[in-house]
């Protein structure tokens, strides 16, 4: 995925000062984010969902590792469904803003192409 160039970003959040343009910088890479799905854990009932949901495991391109939980009976699952295979490169990953280790389920994800795995991906 190409990168915007700094100087845009900061111009298209309209920061007129230092501060600003770190913030503006710090947001943009909080969604816009690029992972690869290492592990697909199977659908289990929990949580705050009344529903079955999917923990999907990323290592992030910085080679941290965050989780995304989505669940099949959300509107956003349509995003999901046909990428959830370990492999998958995706870009335009959000990450909570309570949380710096959860990816939202409503990132506005795009596929970025399958990395080579020869056996499930190390995460732990």
């Amino acid at each position: 995925m190409k990168r915007k160039a700094s100087g845009d970003i900061i111009a298209e959040a309209g920061a007129t000062n230092l501060n600003e343009a770190i913030e503006a910088l710090a947001v943009y890479e909080r969604h816009n984010m690029t992972g690869t799905i290492v592990k697909v854990d199977t659908a289990k009932q929990g949580g705050n969902y009344p529903t079955n949901f999917i923990r999907v495991w990323f290592k992030m391109e910085d080679g941290t590792r965050k989780k995304c939980d989505v669940c099949p009976a959300y509107n956003n699952f349509h995003r999901w469904k046909f990428v959830l295979k370990v492999g998958t490169i995706l870009s335009g990953l959000s990450v909570m803003d309570d949380d710096n280790f959860t990816i939202d389920g409503d990132s506005k994800i795009k596929f970025e192409g399958r990395a080579m795995i020869t056996e499930q991906m190390d995460l732990f």
